[in-house]
């Protein structure tokens, strides 16, 4: 990395002349994409792999929660069912209560 900032630097001298006020003009930028960058990269890789850690712990127990609210959903959905076809029974009962009260009416 150094030889690289060395060779641009010598470059930078030998177009714009040896004015070091000029040519520290993008010193910042130089120093954010040269020295930072790899930094950020290092960085970067070591949350990657405390992550990859993590959701090897964890990963189990997101899809157990997964498969539970699943469960919890479809006991739901067996209940809201029975419930439905319970009224729906009940109301049959209903109806042939009052053909039947009527037909004893009329005899």
């Amino acid at each position: 990395m150094n030889v690289v900032i060395a060779n641009m630097w010598h470059r930078r001298c030998k177009r714009w002349g040896p004015d070091t006020e000029f040519n520290n003009r993008n010193f910042w930028r130089r120093y954010v994409t040269f020295f930072v960058m790899p930094q950020v990269q290092v960085r970067e890789q070591q949350s990657l792999a405390m992550l990859k850690v993590f959701l090897k712990e964890n990963i189990g127990i997101e899809r157990f929660k997964i498969a539970m609210r699943e469960f919890y959903r479809n006991i739901n959905l067996i209940q809201k069912k029975m419930r439905d076809a319970c009224v729906a029974k009940e109301a049959k009962v209903d109806v042939l209560f009052n053909y039947w009260d009527k037909m004893y009416g009329q005899i």
